[in-house]
């Protein structure tokens, strides 16, 4: 039992008072390790690493120590060498110590725990939530411990920080999200297996925050080494403007003694990143290696070629060179359909037309097709006239996942719990306008409900919540692991709402889909990676008092990886693809649907918006004209005789391509098609027989 909460508690101002904390910056220690952290000008970029999804789980307890974990190198640490360290519960590791103290204190210390290096060491309990993870990188000789959600002892935010070691014996602190309410009482820094000798980066002081990149690094007595460039030149050939090409090179100290520090200049379109940190100073042990991707991402139609310069210590070969050529691709859309694309059907009938998007760039081209906003039909599936498809279907949606984790705003939601969040446009749903929608924590979003209910419920449902868009509505847990984002992609007009690696309450297993809301009112639900009880859960839309609804799956066995199924509001028209990736000189087909079902006859007209990222031309307007028409009587029907035969005779019916006649012996009998006679445009004849007749003249036509 845990009983020292209160006092804990009540020592956090004592030790924020006596330890201020205003630099970002410190050391070195007695052994000549130094921190800085990204604050600083020179210090490290903050750029998380995501492990969560593929690193190894701890499933510590509270109070608890990891058997040995290897971290695939040895690493020089205060003068001695490991290949193996401890992870703690509690927010540090030791290269020395077993022992998992749930009080931190100040650094340097000769109390146990000792040899260790400890981001955020204080009270944690990861048995409460959350996990720890650890993956060994070795593309980058390192080795990354995620702490993921776990909350101090007593509270309910989780922290979620990592440590990266290095070969080289440098030691990053990362802290994405720190939730908790006592961030001023924990020990960031490292320590010698002794306990003499440490460097404290904080200690009971308000310092540890969200993105925030912690460098510690050990002090090199002889600096020289000798400096080799893996590479001489690096093409990068045609990238699409504000897309990204990486290549790897590597920096080699071949010195067996000497420490090699140096530094990388690039030039204008180019950056060097290590993993997702932008790095330009660089420090290499005796005999080792440091690989860097060097990133191209051109902004403009231009060639970007130069040398990049790698300068060092090394006084025989002080610097090298890196001769990069790439240039900035622009994609060019043409559209085949010049002027109005036109259809005409009969009342009830259906037509298809088509038209190509072609890429006549050099760069890759994404479009994405939206229609005007055009007047409600009535009818349909749901009583409101939404239908739907799914990407197994002929002329369905097709799967083309769009990853926001990199650019979305990330939403920090606990179970049950909502975020409101802005549209960007004005979205139609169920004849009535939003422009902000609350993301929910159980995989549905609501316009009006703050009932963030873990029981799904078949669709359509009185009981609240409603005005829903469920792609997995299921008893979610963000607070567990993963994140929700969202992001308005102006260049499209949609807004896309990213549930990654969320996993079922009680399960560990995580699942990652996405909601599209296009401003046309067409709605798409993306499935990447589904791991959890996929039959336990709704997929649907529902109006805003659950009288009307749209459901295909409840607690059924129908979602699946690299799936998709899209809503349709109430309209005439349908596009498929609705959005496409092209490369260049390449073309995509698209087919235009129109149903006349629920029109009244006349024409019918809206336009094809076809947005894409050509910088020259951003949106192509399609005019669409769709002639539903009705056939009318023939009028003016007259009789004659003309010797033995009988002529009838009538005006033209506009559309109609062909006729019947119908006779009856009386006018109030059945009439049937008589075919006694022959029909010459809009005449017919027949032989004059003794008996009296009726007769009827009806136009047909087909389109």
């Amino acid at each position: 039992m845990k009983v020292r909460i209160l006092i804990a508690a009540a020592l956090v101002c004592l030790f924020s008072l006596a330890y201020p904390q205003d630099k970002g910056l410190g050391g070195p220690d007695s052994y000549g390790y130094r921190w800085i952290d990204s604050d600083e000008v020179g210090g490290p970029v903050y750029g998380w690493v995501d492990i969560s999804g593929y690193g190894t789980p701890l499933n510590l307890g509270d109070e608890d120590t990891s058997s040995d974990v290897y971290l695939g190198f040895y690493v020089n640490y205060y003068g001695s060498y490991y290949n193996m360290l401890k992870v703690m519960s509690n927010g540090y590791v030791s290269f020395t110590s077993s022992f998992c103290e749930f009080q931190n204190s100040s650094i340097p210390s000769t109390s146990d725990p000792n040899g260790i290096v400890a981001p955020f060491w204080c009270d944690l309990d990861p048995s409460a939530q959350g996990n720890i993870y650890y993956y060994n990188d070795y593309t980058y000789s390192r080795l990354i411990i995620q702490y993921e959600n776990i909350v101090q002892y007593g509270e309910s935010s989780g922290n979620t920080f990592q440590i990266f070691i290095y070969s080289n014996g440098q030691t990053y602190f990362q802290y994405k999200t720190m939730g908790g309410s006592m961030l001023n009482a924990c020990t960031a820094g490292i320590e010698s297996p002794t306990g003499t000798v440490g460097l404290q980066v904080a200690y009971n002081t308000t310092y540890i925050k969200n993105n925030l990149a912690v460098r510690i690094y050990p002090s090199v007595v002889v600096t020289d080494g000798t400096l080799a460039v893996s590479e001489t030149t690096l093409n990068y050939g045609n990238v699409t403007l504000n897309e990204k090409s990486t290549k790897p090179f590597t920096i080699y100290n071949n010195h067996a003694t000497e420490v090699l520090e140096g530094e990388i200049t690039t030039i204008t379109g180019y950056s060097v990143t290590e993993s997702a940190k932008n790095v330009l100073a660089f420090e290499i042990n005796p005999l080792d290696s440091m690989v860097y991707d060097l990133a191209f991402q051109p902004v403009s139609a231009q060639s970007y070629n130069g040398y990049i310069i790698i300068t060092s210590t090394d006084t025989q070969n002080a610097s090298d060179s890196i001769y990069v050529s790439g240039t900035g691709a622009a994609p060019n859309i043409y559209v085949s359909q010049a002027d109005t694309l036109t259809a005409d059907v009969f009342v009830g009938g259906n037509a298809e037309k088509y038209f190509n998007i072609v890429n006549n760039g050099t760069g890759n081209l994404e479009y994405n097709l939206r229609v005007s906003q055009i007047s409600k039909g009535s009818g349909g599936p749901d009583s409101y006239g939404y239908t739907w498809a799914d990407s197994d279907g002929a002329g369905g949606p097709e799967y083309l996942w769009k990853e926001i984790s990199d650019k979305g705003t990330a939403v920090t939601l606990g179970d049950e719990g909502f975020f409101t969040a802005t549209l960007g446009f004005t979205f139609n749903f169920y004849g009535t306008n939003f422009t902000s929608v609350k993301i929910g924590a159980n995989g549905f979003l609501t316009f009006t409900s703050s009932s963030g209910s873990p029981t799904n419920q078949a669709i359509p449902s009185a009981t609240d919540p409603n005005n829903v868009i469920a792609a997995f509505w299921d008893d979610l847990d963000p607070s567990i692991q993963g994140n929700i984002y969202y992001y308005y992609d102006s260049v499209f007009k949609r807004f896309i709402v990213q549930y990654d690696n969320i996993v079922r309450f009680g399960t560990t297993a995580g699942n990652t889909f996405e909601i599209i809301l296009n401003s046309d009112g067409t709605i798409i639900y993306q499935y990447k990676a589904l791991n959890g009880l996929m039959n336990s859960c709704t997929v649907g839309i529902e109006n805003s008092d659950g009288t009307t609804g749209l459901q295909p799956a409840y607690n059924s066995a129908y979602l699946k990886n690299s799936f998709a199924i899209e809503f349709y509001p109430p309209t005439w028209i349908s596009i498929t693809p609705r959005w496409d990736y092209i490369l260049p000189s390449d073309t995509t087909e698209v087919t235009v649907g129109f149903k006349s079902a629920n029109l009244t006859p006349g024409i019918h007209y809206t336009n094809l918006n076809i947005d894409s990222t050509d910088p020259d031309t951003p949106t192509v307007t399609v005019p669409v004209k769709f002639n539903v028409i009705e056939l009318t009587a023939p009028q003016n029907v007259t009789t004659s005789l003309v010797g033995a035969t009988i002529r009838l005779s009538w005006t033209a019916v506009p559309y109609a391509t062909s006729y019947k006649i119908y006779s009856s012996s009386t006018p109030y009998g059945t009439f049937v098609e008589d075919t006694t006679g022959t029909i010459n445009g809009t005449q017919w004849t027949t032989n004059i027989v003794n008996v009296r007749k009726f007769y009827k003249v009806t136009a047909y036509g087909t389109k």
